[in-house]
């Protein structure tokens, strides 16, 4: 009996990982922001493979202050795009026009600089 069971696992076992889906890759949305001559972008990271499931980060570009990371969650994929939402109509509420980008501005992970500090708009 105990042989039989082994060898079933052995047959369903690799059936079961080759149809299991492949990992998601990692989605990027961002919003950037204009008021004058200033740009702010808001970037949300959804589905990273490694690492918080969610992070949003925000750059101001224009005055060459490096991206902050200002919300990240390691178990609730749900948490970070209602919070980059509420940030960009905070922005539009002090006067910026925003608008998603396509795919958004890269400054490379050596600029991130951490957790926001201080005031960010």
């Amino acid at each position: 009996m105990i042989q039989r069971t082994l060898l079933a696992l052995f047959i369903v076992c690799p059936a079961v990982i080759v149809t299991l889906p492949a990992a998601a890759e990692e989605a990027i949305s961002a919003f950037t922001c204009q008021n004058g001559g200033l740009t702010r972008i808001v970037e949300l990271r959804e589905a990273i493979p490694e690492g918080p499931v969610c992070e949003v980060w925000y750059e101001k570009p224009t005055e060459g202050v490096p991206k902050q990371q200002l919300w990240s969650a390691d178990n609730d994929p749900n948490y970070c795009r209602p919070k980059a939402e509420e940030f960009r109509d905070k922005l539009i509420g002090l006067g910026w026009s925003c608008a998603e980008l396509a795919a958004p501005a890269s400054s490379g992970e050596a600029e991130e600089s951490g957790n926001a500090e201080g005031p960010l708009p």
